[in-house]
């Protein structure tokens, strides 16, 4: 039963994240310097690659600024290959769960596109860190800063 239950949760949850999607201008997304895993080059060519010949891509992770968090390589070959709009998330509007089930929306798109996993390599530690850092503030909010090193 709670495997039923974890399932519907998680199929919830996805479908709360299409709801959330929106288009954005790559161009106007800015690099976040912060980030300590950035995509190589031979990265960032294959996501190029990969929309020149399927013109799709998978959503990327920003925050309230534009500064991407997760999918900076798919940003770097959308400039590339001239596109005008992607689609994109909002970091503030996602739980930990939403982080956990965008984590798994990467891994599915590298699956169904044949991509090696390594691609979202980078962007699969963010997220890791990030889920780990919106659960410690919701287990103990007054604390969980003295945890965090930037």
């Amino acid at each position: 039963m709670k495997e039923n239950d974890a399932s519907r949760n998680a199929l919830t949850s996805h479908h709360s994240l299409i709801d959330r999607r929106f288009n954005v201008n790559p161009n106007s997304l800015v690099d976040n310097h912060l980030l300590s895993a950035k995509p190589t080059e031979e990265e960032v060519s294959r996501f190029e690659q990969c929309l020149r010949s399927r013109s799709v891509l998978t959503p990327v992770l920003i925050d309230n600024e534009d500064r991407i968090v997760a999918g900076s390589g798919l940003v770097k070959a959308a400039i590339r290959r001239g596109c005008d709009v992607i689609s994109a998330y909002r970091l503030d509007e996602f739980s930990a769960e939403d982080l956990k089930v965008y984590a798994k929306s990467l891994i599915r798109f590298t699956e169904l596109l044949h991509l090696d996993r390594d691609l979202f390599r980078a962007d699969a530690e963010q997220i890791g860190a990030l889920v780990d850092i919106i659960e410690c503030v919701a287990k103990s909010p007054c604390d969980a800063g003295d945890n965090l090193t930037v």
